[in-house]
């Protein structure tokens, strides 16, 4: 999950379709967007923002996996290497203190030299 300003923010080019948008959200259809590696593997001679993948829900507080949900594919960005990230651990203990443990916040900043 990220917001509408991510690709954006973090220098992701969209190659095809769009970005997430606000008008994306839970009220909706269920969007998504994958890398140029996804539509390789998955997706050889079909375009891929006419498919639908199926994603079984995540459900804060809850270790079992809830019912396939259908994702309409509105965009391809290129493949991105993950940079190295700091993690501050939650406490484990409460879902209201930590209801995605393995959650990140992605900030960028401009970078001060010295």
């Amino acid at each position: 999950m990220v917001t509408p300003d991510y690709f954006k923010t973090f220098g992701i080019q969209v190659m095809r379709g769009r970005a997430f948008t606000d008008q994306d959200n839970a009220g909706t259809v269920h969007v998504a967007m994958v890398n140029e590696e996804f539509v390789k593997k998955f997706f050889k001679d079909k375009d891929p923002l006419q498919q639908r993948i199926n994603v079984e829900e995540l459900i804060p507080g809850v270790t079992k996996l809830g019912p396939y949900i259908s994702w309409q594919i509105v965009g391809v960005f290129h493949n991105v290497r993950r940079a190295a990230s700091a993690r501050i651990p939650g406490d484990g203990d409460s879902v209201l203190a930590d209801p995605w443990p393995d959650a990140e916040i992605g900030v960028r900043t401009a970078a001060i030299l010295s």
